[in-house]
C-alpha cells in the first residue's frame, strides 16, 4: 500500500506477524488508537509459515480436560532446558502471565485447543507429556473480509490442516489425501501458522485496527530521550502518543547480519527476505542493547526446494521434523561420520557448532542427507507426498562408492558408517547415538519406525544446512522494555518495547518450545501484563489513561468490552495484584525525579 501516513496514532506496532497482531488486539482492547505497519505485501511474517504452536504451562484448557499443571512444575522445566543462561525475571514474567495472556486472547475470539504434542525435553525436572501446547482449529479465509488475499501462505497443501509435524504427519498417505481434499473442497481453509495469523487479522479488523502492508519503517525518531514514533521508507513520519512496539521479527534472512551472530557456514534461511533485522538495527542506533543467546538450539537442517520459488529463492525446508526422524536415513559429515541422534534435533543443534582446533574447521559442516529407494517408496521427502519420485536436484547413485564420489563424502567413512548402522538396526537399538530413545522422538516414532536400514538401491544424497531462529534480539526488561547499552544495570529506553523475536527469549541458551513465530514471550502484547509487565506501556511525561479506570467500575470505552475485557479487569484487580503491585501511572523508571509526572493524588 502507498498511501501518505502522516498521522499520531497511540501505538505504533512495526511487524505483523503473531508478536504484532497480539500486541494491536491488545491495544484496541485498552481504547488505543494503533497502527500496525508490515513491511511485506503479505501479512503474517514467520509465524505464517509455522506449525502456529503456542506454549503455555498450567493453562485453564489443560486443566479442564483433567490435566494436571503448577507454576513450580512450569518454573522447574524451564531452569532445566535454560541450563543455568536464563534470566530469572523474564521467566517469571512468562510463566506468570501467560496463561492471562491465553484466556484474554480466547475470550476475544480465538477458540484455542491443546495439540497432542509434548514437552521437548522428556527428561527434564517438571516436563509433561502433553497439555501445554496449544494450537487453532482451521479457519476459512473468507472470516477476513478485505484482508481474504492478504496473508503469506507457506508451500504445499498441508498447511490447510495442520498437524503435519504429528504422528506420521507427513508420512502419512491419508494426511495428504485430506489435504488435497480440503485444497479442493475448502481452498480458503487455513491452519498451522497461516490459520493462527488468520485468527489474529480477523480480531484485528474487528476490532478497527488499521493495517497497512508494504510499510517498511527505516528509523525511530526521538525527542528530549524518548521514541516518539517512528518515519516509513516512503518518507511518512508517525508519531505516537504512548509509544512503538517493535515486532519485526529477527534478521535470519539478512546475511550479513547472520555472519556477524550465527557462526553457521552455508546458512540459509527459513523466513521471507522481509525477516531482515530492521527492528534490531534501528533500536541499536539510539542505543538499544543487544543480547546474543551463546548456546542457541532453535537450531535446524534443512534445504531448499527450488520448485516452490521459481525463478527465486526458496525458504530453506526444515528436515529435522521430516526427512530426519523418518527411517532409512542418516546425516554424515565430510567424512562420513554420523554426529547425533537424527531423531532429535536438538541434539543435533550443538554438534554443528563443533570445532576442530587441529584441523581449524567445523568437522559436521556441512553434512548431507543420506537415504535409499526403502525411504523413497514409504516416505514424504521435500514437500512431496510419500512414494513421490525424487526430484532430479537430488543426487543419486546405484551404490554409495559412487554416491560419496559425487557428494565429495569420504567413501571408506560412508561405508564404514551405513555398515554400523544397518546392523544396529538389526538389533533394534541405535548404539552410538540412541537414535528414537528420546521422550519426542518416541512421541513422534517408535524406535522400530524411525530406525530403518538403508540398502536399497538407488542411494540418494543432498547436502543439508543449517538454519534457525536468530541467536541475537534486543535486551529487554520483564516488562518488554527495550533497555539502554553501556549501563551495568541496564535502564530501559523510554517510549519502546520489543515483542516476539526481538524479546530475546527470555535468555534462555539451551531454548526451544514449538514454535510459531511468536513463542509466547514475556509480555507478548497481552493485556493481561499490561501494567506488571509492560505490554502498553503508558510513556514518561505523559498523563494516565484514564479510559483505565473503567475496568474498575464497569463502564465502557471504545474498543473494550465483552469476556475479554474482564479478563484484563479481573487480572488487574485481583486480589494479588492491587495498586501497590499494578500502578497504572505513567511509566517513569529511568526518569530523573523532575521529570516524574503527577500522581493525580494516588486515586485508587
Amino acid at each position: 500500500m502507498t498511501q501518505q501516513l502522516h498521522r499520531a496514532c497511540d501505538v505504533v506496532v512495526v511487524g505483523a506477524g503473531c508478536a504484532g497482531l497480539a500486541t494491536a488486539i491488545a491495544a484496541a482492547e485498552l481504547g488505543l488508537d494503533c497502527l500496525v505497519l508490515e513491511k511485506a505485501a503479505k501479512l503474517g511474517g514467520g509465524t505464517a509459515i509455522s506449525s502456529g504452536y503456542l506454549w503455555v504451562g498450567a493453562n485453564h484448557l489443560h486443566a479442564a480436560a483433567g490435566g494436571v499443571d503448577s507454576l513450580e512444575a512450569v518454573t522447574a522445566y524451564l531452569r532445566y532446558v535454560g541450563a543455568g543462561g536464563l534470566d530469572e525475571a523474564r521467566m517469571a514474567a512468562f510463566i506468570a502471565e501467560a496463561p492471562y495472556a491465553l484466556r484474554f486472547f480466547e475470550a476475544a475470539g480465538i477458540p484455542f485447543r491443546l495439540s497432542p504434542r509434548i514437552d521437548h525435553y522428556g527428561m527434564a525436572p517438571g516436563a509433561l507429556a502433553g497439555g501445554r501446547i496449544l494450537e487453532t482449529p482451521p479457519i476459512e479465509a473468507s472470516a477476513l473480509g478485505a484482508h481474504y488475499d492478504n496473508i503469506l501462505l507457506p508451500a504445499g497443501p498441508l498447511f490447510r490442516l495442520g498437524g503435519a509435524t504429528g504422528k506420521g504427519g507427513a508420512n502419512s498417505p491419508a494426511f495428504w489425501q485430506a489435504a488435497r481434499d480440503a485444497e479442493r473442497d475448502r481452498p480458503g481453509q487455513r491452519a498451522s501458522g497461516a490459520g493462527l495469523v488468520s485468527w489474529l487479522v480477523k480480531l484485528a479488523d474487528a476490532r478497527g485496527v488499521e493495517i497497512h502492508t508494504g510499510q517498511a519503517v527505516k528509523r525511530l525518531t526521538m525527542q528530549d530521550g524518548r521514541v516518539t514514533g517512528v518515519v516509513t521508507a516512503n518518507g511518512d513520519t508517525i508519531a505516537a502518543r504512548r509509544g512503538v512496539v517493535i515486532a519485526s521479527g529477527g534478521y535470519e534472512s539478512n546475511a550479513e547480519l547472520v555472519r556477524r551472530f550465527e557462526a553457521l557456514p552455508g546458512w540459509q534461511s527459513m523466513f521471507p527476505k522481509s525477516i531482515s533485522g530492521d527492528g534490531l538495527v534501528m533500536a541499536t542506533e539510539h542505543g538499544a542493547a543487544v543480547h546474543v543467546i551463546g548456546n542457541n538450539l532453535s537450531v535446524f537442517l534443512g534445504f531448499r526446494n527450488p520448485e516452490e520459488a521459481p525463478g527465486g529463492t526458496a525458504l530453506c525446508r526444515l528436515s529435522g521434523t521430516q526427512e530426519l526422524p523418518s527411517p532409512h536415513t542418516i546425516v554424515v559429515n565430510r567424512h562420513g561420520r554420523r554426529f547425533a541422534d537424527e531423531s532429535f534435533f536438538q541434539a543435533v543443534a550443538p554438534a554443528l557448532r563443533e570445532f576442530d582446533v587441529v584441523a581449524r574447521e567445523q568437522p559436521n559442516l556441512p553434512c548431507w542427507l543420506i537415504f535409499d529407494q526403502r525411504y523413497v517408496a514409504q516416505n514424504s521427502f521435500g514437500g512431496r507426498p510419500p512414494g513421490a519420485e525424487i526430484p532430479p536436484w537430488v543426487d543419486r547413485a546405484p551404490t554409495l562408492d559412487a554416491l560419496a564420489a559425487r557428494l565429495g563424502i569420504a567413501a571408506e567413512g560412508l561405508a564404514d558408517t551405513v555398515r554400523r548402522f544397518n546392523a544396529d538396526v538389526g538389533d533394534g537399538t541405535d548404539r552410538q547415538f540412541g537414535r528414537g530413545q528420546s521422550a519426542w522422538g518416541l512421541n513422534r516414532y517408535a524406535p522400530s519406525a524411525t530406525l530403518g536400514p538403508i540398502e536399497e538401491a538407488p542411494f540418494y544424497g543432498i547436502c543439508l544446512h543449517p538454519t534457525a531462529l536468530s541467536s541475537a534480539g534486543l535486551l529487554a526488561d520483564p516488562r518488554a522494555r527495550a533497555a539502554c547499552q553501556g549501563a551495568s544495570d541496564p535502564r530501559p529506553l523510554c517510549g519502546r518495547q520489543c515483542r516476539g523475536a526481538h524479546g530475546n527469549r527470555l535468555g534462555l541458551p539451551n531454548w526451544f518450545l514449538p514454535r510459531v513465530r511468536p513463542h509466547i514471550r514475556p509480555c507478548r502484547g497481552t493485556p493481561a501484563g499490561r501494567r506488571r509487565h509492560g505490554v502498553i506501556r503508558v510513556p514518561c511525561g505523559v498523563r494516565p489513561f484514564h479510559r483505565h479506570r473503567n475496568y474498575r467500575t464497569g463502564g465502557s470505552s471504545p474498543h473494550c468490552g465483552g469476556a475479554a475485557r474482564r479478563v484484563i479487569r479481573d487480572r488487574l484487580f485481583s486480589s494479588s495484584c492491587r495498586r501497590s503491585k499494578l500502578d497504572i501511572r505513567p511509566e517513569v523508571e529511568g526518569c530523573a525525579e523532575s521529570e516524574r509526572p503527577a500522581r493525580n493524588g494516588d486515586e485508587p
